[in-house]
């Protein structure tokens, strides 16, 4: 505000006082031992009153206060203000500062006797200004009659010094002081409070006492009523309200049972809003309030609820499921309006169908994905789209994956049916695990195609099925603690390498069933319970199947054996008896297996309806194996059991000559030589491979045992 000056006085020992003016301020200064109260000049609002002070101390100046007046002395701040006694005015002790240093003077209400007994009012005043102050003025206007006494201790007297530190009182007396409103105080006005998003908060307690009123309004308004609301009850006579529209909490009446209300007051934010905002806080005994406000400061829960079921990315308040992925991956909320996602990693899904239409869905931050209520949440791409775990760990509770593919990137670690619900995963195209997908409850997977590779690992604790239009390839661990179910009309490979086996097929607690156009195992699978094997093609074989070649480990020497020499008229005629022996023994083309693959069921072992079967250096076993073909079938058993082979060739030298000799009709003619003739078989060494079965079931096939003698079958 700017003020009008004139210099109206000059006063004694060369001190010029000049007093500010405007339209509504009049002002005026008088001096002397004992200023008349008529002349105390008058703030009707708030102003400020400069004195410049050229010279010496002055004294016995005095300034009535109505409303919030201020008083500086010289070129420094002296004015400290207490408690008002009226309706908002403050008080204003004006002090010189000595030297030209700045000083500062606390003045509280209280004191020892206060405070407001009848016909008298007490304050308590302070100089904290590092230096001895005097005081000038101390009046009041604004209640008539309540006039200022002078205290017996430590009086704030006008001339007074007020030593650094010390302290000295205001007391006002008269009848009229008892009949002055006293405003309401209240504790955490301004608390700061903190809340979690997605959790409801008690706001820290405001407690409202008041000296001369029983009753009292309380008033809490939120600066935005969209981001949250305050509950409402009810205490003795009153009952709280508030407005959604305006943000507003009110309760009025007795102030112990608005304190019960202040006390149960609790703030819940909007779903996924956790923005910072302010209430305005206020108490008014219906002639003075006091007010506050109270810093709200949100915390991520790390909990989004998804709000909108279709494929949007737009700041409209509602939470897609491509928002809250992406602000999970991003940490970063998808906008700013109360309702949009943030960047939390706990996705709650409302209990139906969400479609995303656009590109792939990237998980790659830690997420869980869970679905409300007890039915399932479809996450559904519209073959078009799909979802891409890259990293982290992801959790799906009772959501149905509807889309094109499914890839789990390693080290990605997915939990479907996190607790003890199921879990479907529907795929128009491929699903590929590179990482770890577990289940808590039963997981149903139908896709185009399946590649569980070498660092996949799936397994469900509840029953699984895997399903499939196309191929599927297992080279990690397909595990269920019940039932694994598997089929397509494809091919299925349970792979392995030369080396080291693969893929495993588990179940722990339950069987496993496998139907399949052809099912290859070069690796392990394994059941408590039964296993059922349905393919037209079987083949359980140690990877690259039979190796085996025979070679000749000896060779002998041609030997005559014997001569037979004879005459038949008229000619001589010799036959010499010719033999060699050898040996022939088998070897693995590239080395002996590594391993042995295997189907092993704890109970029954079932392969049927196959058009051929092999067992090639691998093991079938169970109490009980039922083999059924479907028809003309064939089934091989070969343990690759390595042998050793004797031969003997034998041939005849023929001679023919005419009459006595020397000439001959036929000399030394090779003949009735029989390329060699096995002479006797044995077993070198075996791995251990075969079909074991205490009760054996076979029909609808031909057996073809290609193993060594007395191998197992």
């Amino acid at each position: 505000m700017r003020l009008n000056t004139t210099c109206t006085k000059r006063l004694f020992l060369g001190v010029t006082a000049c007093l500010g003016t405007a339209s509504t301020f009049a002002a005026s200064i008088s001096y002397g031992p004992t200023p008349p109260v008529a002349n105390i000049p008058t703030l009707s609002k708030p102003m400020i009153l400069i004195l410049s002070v050229i010279l010496a101390v002055l004294a016995y100046r005095a300034l009535r206060n109505h409303r919030k007046g201020h008083l500086f002395a010289g070129l420094m701040a002296l004015t400290i203000a207490c408690s008002c006694i009226g309706l908002s005015g403050k008080w204003a002790i004006d002090a010189f500062a000595i030297g030209g240093a700045s000083f500062d003077m606390s003045v509280s209400g209280g004191g020892t006797t206060h405070p407001y007994t009848a016909a008298a009012i007490e304050y308590s005043v302070v100089n904290t200004s590092g230096v001895t102050q005097f005081i000038y003025a101390i009046s009041n206007s604004d209640q008539p009659g309540c006039n200022l006494t002078t205290p017996s201790i430590s009086p704030c007297k006008v001339g007074l010094g007020v030593a650094n530190g010390q302290s000295c009182h205001i007391k006002f007396a008269g009848a009229a002081c008892a009949t002055v409103n006293q405003p309401p105080s209240a504790t955490n006005l301004s608390a700061a409070e903190t809340y979690t998003e997605q959790s409801p908060l008690n706001l820290t307690n405001i407690v409202v006492s008041d000296v001369d009123s029983a009753n009292v309004t309380a008033k809490l308004t939120l600066s935005n009523a969209a981001f949250g609301s305050l509950t409402t009850a009810s205490a003795g006579t009153v009952t709280s309200t508030y407005a959604a529209g305006t943000g507003i909490w009110t309760a009025t009446g007795p102030i112990a049972d608005v304190n019960t209300l202040l006390a149960g007051v609790t703030f819940t934010p909007t779903a996924n809003f956790s923005g910072a905002f302010t209430i305005a806080t206020e108490v008014t005994d219906g002639v003075s309030a006091i007010s506050g406000l109270k810093t709200m400061t949100g915390v991520a829960s790390g909990t989004t609820i998804i709000t909108n079921t279709s494929d949007t990315s737009a700041n409209d308040g509602l939470c897609t499921l491509r928002e809250a992925i992406v602000a999970s991956n991003t940490n970063t909320s998808s906008g700013a309006t109360p309702g949009e996602c943030n960047g939390a990693h706990t996705l709650i899904a409302p209990a139906e169908t969400l479609t995303f239409s656009g590109s792939d869905l990237s998980l790659s931050s830690s997420i869980t994905l869970s679905s409300v209520g007890p039915g399932f949440s479809t996450l559904k791409g519209n073959g078009s789209a799909g979802i891409v775990f890259t990293t982290g760990t992801v959790s799906i509770t009772n959501c149905a994956i509807d889309a094109s593919t499914f890839l789990v990137q390693s080290p990605a670690s997915v939990a479907l049916a996190a607790t003890s619900g199921a879990a479907s995963v529907v795929l128009s195209g491929a699903f590929t695990n590179n990482g770890t997908i577990t289940g808590a409850g039963d997981i149903t997977v139908n896709a185009a195609s399946m590649d569980n590779t070498t660092t996949g690992s799936f397994s469900a604790q509840g029953q699984m099925s895997l399903t499939t239009t196309g191929n599927m390839t297992n080279e990690g661990a397909l595990a269920g603690s019940n039932q694994l179910t598997i089929s397509t009309p494809g091919s299925f490979v349970n792979a392995a390498t030369l080396s080291a086996p693969l893929g495993t097929l588990s179940s722990t607690g339950g069987g496993i069933s496998i139907t399949a156009a052809s099912f290859t195992n070069n690796s392990y699978v394994n059941a408590f319970g039964n296993i059922t094997i349905i393919a037209a093609t079987l083949r359980n074989e140690t990877p690259g199947g039979d190796t085996r070649e025979w070679y000749q480990s000896s060779t002998g020497s041609d030997t005559n054996t014997s001569t037979n020499a004879y005459y038949s008229f008229p000619d001589n005629y010799e036959i010499q008896y010719w033999s060699k022996d050898w040996v022939q023994r088998q070897r693995y083309v590239g080395g002996a297996p590594a391993f042995r693959p295997h189907v092993i069921s704890g109970s029954t072992l079932t392969l049927q309806n196959f058009n051929t079967g092999t067992n090639v250096g691998a093991i079938l076993s169970a109490p009980t194996l039922t083999l059924i073909g479907n028809g003309g079938a064939s089934f091989t058993n070969n343990d690759l059991a390595l042998g050793q082979q004797n031969w003997r060739q034998s041939w005849e030298i023929y001679t023919h000559w005419i009459a006595l000799g020397p000439a001959t009709y036929d000399d030394h003619i090779r003949r009735n030589d029989d390329g060699g003739v096995q002479q006797s078989t044995s077993e070198i060494s075996n791995i251990g491979a075969g079909a074991f079965a205490t009760t054996l079931n076979a029909g609808g096939f031909s057996i073809v045992n290609q193993g060594a003698p007395f191998s197992p079958f």
